[in-house]
């Protein structure tokens, strides 16, 4: 559980309102693109990978989800460096394209839905990098905040596509 406006440490922490639950893992490491004929390549640039998870660990209800928690905008998220520098959702041109998890557009009772945010790797000396989330997606009232310090990112060596768990 969180205390309400709290920014809370991802490695260590959850945020949960009533049966709405976000976790927040990342990485750094180069990215898996794919293109036509599932054709593959990693990229060149390391990446800050972000999955989000939002889990519905409730049994009444089903909640719609909106903006950046159905992994098809980026609207509501917004991701800065350790001098408070915002960083940009990575763009991709052309035909490749990255895996943007396993997003839905309801939570339903004892399932979850995973978004994967992608940004520009962070200067090295920017830590903790900070991940403010717009509660409006998920239909709760106020903004879900996490912090990454450099210990919490897993590096993704070359030619994995996971974010280890």
């Amino acid at each position: 559980m969180t205390t309400l406006g709290a920014v809370l440490d991802a490695g260590r922490n959850s945020w949960q309102l009533k049966d709405i639950r976000v976790m927040v893992r990342s990485a750094l490491g180069p990215i898996e693109l794919r293109g036509p004929d599932n054709a593959k390549r990693m990229t060149k640039e390391s990446y800050l990978q972000l999955s989000v998870q939002i889990a519905n660990v409730g049994v009444e209800r089903d909640v719609p989800l909106s903006g950046w928690a159905t992994g098809l905008t980026t609207d509501g998220v917004r991701v800065t460096d350790g001098s408070g520098k915002p960083l940009d959702p990575a763009k991709f041109e052309g035909t490749f394209t990255p895996d943007r998890g396993r997003p839905a557009s309801r939570a339903m009772p004892g399932n979850a839905s995973e978004v994967r945010l992608l940004f520009p790797s962070p200067p090295k000396k920017a830590d903790p990098i900070q991940v403010h989330l717009s509660g409006a997606a998920i239909g709760m009232p106020e903004d879900i905040k996490f912090r990454i310090g450099a210990t919490g990112f897993q590096i993704r060596p070359p030619g994995s596509q996971d974010i280890p768990r």
